[in-house]
């Protein structure tokens, strides 16, 4: 099935961190492979962390992943050659010499509560403060369950999708939704550094049925949704709900109410 202008949409931001995968996933003492922006990577754990190369050997293009680890070393199953955490081949069977160009290329990867994080572009402008804060991943006081939710469509997609939370109240109706309050609300918009937060705030409505198999709510509720958009796509969404301030509220205007008719 076409998807017209999406069909040959490849262009992709390369000077941002990608997210490669957690961290439970690689193994202790094997190797890890995965395709970002069409470049076949592979990653594996060394004694400080962390390494990420290029996989596909410089010799004959055999995928590393496809070798054995040993140590900090990557062998490729194909020649033998062997391959430093930094790309660079340190034997080569049945050479006295190694060729200085007998190297793979590496990337700047940062492992951050609980995700490897992956620089695409140019290595001399990976900074660690363009990371996005996930903190939720790895925080006491939040509970996280790591997991993937793969989609079969461009990627430009999904982040328009989750633009605009004003779906909530009708492909959500009977699940996050519950109220066409959400759809009404007027969005504020923030530039960012590397990207725009765009925020709703439904205050006084009934909490949605997803919510209330969690907890009991006696009352309507105040409800706020902040996305922040960064480059190249990763979502921050902090979604929140509040059912003490409408009962402030509701006990305020009862209090007004009877001053009212008192007087």
């Amino acid at each position: 099935m076409s998807r017209g202008i999406w069909s040959n949409c490849e262009t992709f931001l390369r000077n941002c961190w990608y997210v490669i995968a957690w961290d439970h996933e690689i193994p202790a003492d094997g190797l890890f492979a995965r395709t970002v922006l069409n470049e076949p990577i592979l990653v594996f754990r060394t004694a400080t962390g962390f390494a990420a190369l290029e996989d596909r050997c410089c010799h004959r293009h055999a995928p590393l992943s496809k070798g054995r680890k040993g140590g900090d070393h990557v062998r490729c199953g194909y020649h033998g050659l062997k391959f430093d955490a930094g790309g660079r081949c340190v034997d080569a069977p049945g050479l006295d010499r190694i060729p200085p160009q007998a190297k793979v290329k590496s990337y700047p990867l940062v492992a951050r509560n609980k995700w490897l994080f992956v620089w695409m572009g140019d290595p001399a402008q990976a900074e660690e403060r363009l990371l996005p804060d996930n903190f939720s991943n790895d925080h006491p006081e939040w509970r996280n369950k790591p997991g993937y939710m793969r989609y079969d469509t461009p990627y430009l997609l999904i982040c328009d999708n989750l633009l605009d939370f004003s779906r909530l109240s009708y492909v959500h109706e009977k699940t996050l939704g519950g109220s066409t309050a959400i759809a009404q609300a007027r969005p504020e918009f923030e530039m960012l550094e590397r990207g725009v937060r765009v925020s709703r705030r439904v205050p006084d409505v009934p909490p949605p049925p997803y919510y209330q198999k969690i907890r009991k709510f006696d009352g309507k509720v105040d409800r706020w949704f902040i996305y922040d958009f960064l480059f190249p796509g990763a979502p921050m969404l902090p979604l929140g709900i509040d059912a003490a301030l409408v009962r402030y509220r509701r006990l305020l205007d009862e209090a007004i109410e009877r001053e009212r008719v008192r007087n």
